[in-house]
């Protein structure tokens, strides 16, 4: 057993300078490669994010449409999607955030909107 230092080999050690070029072709084909896979993932990240964020967009949009469906009292009829922006009849709407077409024959009917407690009549200047 040795201690302390100890040399190995006996003359000039190192690397032949064949040696020397395969070592340094084999890294500057591993940097190429390392280089290459990583412009290949900042691509496919970048595509990625851009799906995410359409996919996004197509979320907020089809809530935000959801929203405006539910809250202008749309239903299905026939399998199509209607909005409903107005009721027609006598008897006002459930929903109140639509317009009424009050068709109450005695002289109190006319397009009328919700104040937020009651119904009023939508002014109208004749002229």
């Amino acid at each position: 057993m040795a201690y302390g230092s100890v040399n190995v080999g006996g003359g000039g050690g190192g690397f032949s300078q064949d040696s020397l070029e395969e070592i340094r072709n084999a890294v500057t084909a591993v940097d190429a490669s390392a280089k290459e896979a990583k412009a290949t993932a900042d691509t496919a990240l970048a595509a990625a994010n851009g799906a995410k964020n359409a996919a996004d967009t197509a979320l907020t949009t089809a809530n935000a449409l959801k929203e405006i469906f539910e809250q202008s009292g749309g239903g299905e009829t026939g399998g199509e999607v209607t909005l409903a922006y107005y009721h027609i009849g006598t008897e006002p709407p459930e929903n109140t955030k639509l317009l009424w077409i009050d068709t109450t024959e005695d002289g109190t009917g006319g397009l009328k909107y919700h104040t937020g407690s009651a119904w009023a009549a939508v002014p109208v200047a004749w002229g």
